[in-house]
């Protein structure tokens, strides 16, 4: 599995929301064989730490 950082522009989210989206991520991402290790979030930002096998990647981009 490689590691990566997905960041994806912030709709209205604040920092307390991080718990939610991470459970959220997890959920999404299950059926792809991903890790969500953590959620950031910043004025501007979703920060997502992600490991996932490459073959997988487009897949979880495009989710």
């Amino acid at each position: 599995m490689d590691r990566f950082m997905i960041h994806l522009k912030n709709t209205g989210y604040l920092p307390h929301d991080a718990p939610v989206l991470l459970k959220k991520a997890d959920q999404l991402t299950s059926e792809m064989h991903a890790i969500i290790r953590d959620t950031r979030v910043s004025k501007r930002y979703l920060e997502f730490d992600v490991s996932i096998a490459k073959e997988y990647l487009d897949l979880l981009v495009e989710s």
